[in-house]
């Protein structure tokens, strides 16, 4: 299993863990699993901009998050190729450069997958995404420098967030502003992952209810400290985030998921990212390693940087259609939107 660790069932036929030096946050094999966040409780609905992202068939795969009503994010490791070694994947994707940054457009095709948001999944809608939008794409490796471009955007970025677009007014609220971590802050992980290694009894029901565990941000995104957190290299876009009394904390299935201030909303902070334990079998046990939100405030202009790739995605249902007619546990995939003129 690689170091990177919360995702739920692999991207081929294998666990979807990022296969850096560094495990993802689970991703989720089917398998005997309580639907928690180890040492978690449920959710409140305050939560309701939770979502989970399954493949179009309904199998689940990670947690996700709503950022508005045509963005929701998740860890790239969850919905991208992996390249092998770390690089440039297979098929090279579109790629947009904005301000010195790199955007690639649908490395993989948006119509493989579905978000269901709320805090309890059981009767959720499926969302259709219309474009995948990553920046950076190359896990464990710098962004690539362009110059000139100011010294705050030269950062080492492990590059584990993806956003997935949707036509307007799709998805529903809340939107939450994104706030930064702060050292010493208790935050909360959700997720709607498992709490064991899956893998041994292919009949366990997928968990559709959100759980969440309480965290301590350790050091704020770009401090020296965070490297106390890991053998590998933690990004200046990352957070070291540690769970008391452990086990506690994500686990198969919760990569992606929103780590939230201790709020009224539950205001986003950061996305649940890897651990770079090489036992990954058992979760909650050590730091974990997160992604700051307000480090990727790209996300919130992703549908605009999909119209900028070559070949302008379609951001639009056909025919006026409904992205979002699909039941949870439907496996009816909707006919892929028309490329606009």
């Amino acid at each position: 299993m690689s170091n990177r660790l919360v995702a739920v069932a692999a991207l081929v036929a294998v666990p979807a863990l990022a296969m850096s030096a560094v495990p993802p946050a689970h991703a989720a094999p089917p398998g005997p699993q309580a639907p928690a966040i180890v040492g978690g409780d449920p959710a409140p609905d305050t939560y309701r901009f939770a979502a989970r992202l399954d493949r179009a068939d309904g199998t689940p795969r990670c947690s996700a998050f709503v950022v508005s009503d045509t963005v929701a994010v998740t860890a790239a490791h969850c919905a991208f190729p992996r390249p092998t070694p770390p690089g440039p994947a297979a098929v090279p994707p579109r790629t947009v450069t904005l301000l010195g940054r790199d955007y690639v457009i649908n490395p993989a095709p948006p119509g493989d997958w579905a978000l269901r948001v709320g805090t309890d999944l059981a009767t959720a809608r499926a969302y259709r995404p219309v474009a995948l939008v990553g920046a950076d794409f190359r896990w464990g490796t710098p962004v690539r420098d362009r110059d000139p471009i100011p010294d705050r955007l030269k950062q080492n970025r492990m590059n584990d967030t993806v956003a997935l677009v949707f036509p307007e007014g799709t998805l529903p609220g809340p939107y939450l502003p994104l706030l930064p971590a702060r050292p010493g802050a208790t935050v909360s992980v959700a997720g709607y992952g498992y709490t064991t290694d899956p893998g041994v009894d292919p009949a366990t029901t997928p968990p559709t209810r959100l759980y969440r565990a309480p965290g301590t941000v350790t050091a704020a995104p770009g401090d020296p400290a965070n490297a106390s957190c890991t053998t590998g290299a933690v990004g200046d876009d990352e957070f070291c985030l540690t769970h008391t009394p452990e086990p506690r904390g994500a686990c198969w299935g919760d990569s992606g998921g929103p780590i939230s201030a201790v709020d009224r909303r539950g205001t986003p902070i950061g996305i649940v990212g890897w651990t770079d334990r090489s036992d990954v079998m058992t979760c909650g046990v050590g730091p974990q390693i997160a992604v700051a939100a307000t480090e990727h405030s790209w996300v919130l202009l992703a549908p605009r940087i999909a119209r900028l790739g070559k070949g302008r995605p379609p951001l639009d249902c056909p025919h006026g259609g409904d992205c979002a007619s699909t039941p949870a546990g439907d496996p009816t995939t909707l006919t892929a939107p028309r490329a606009r003129s």
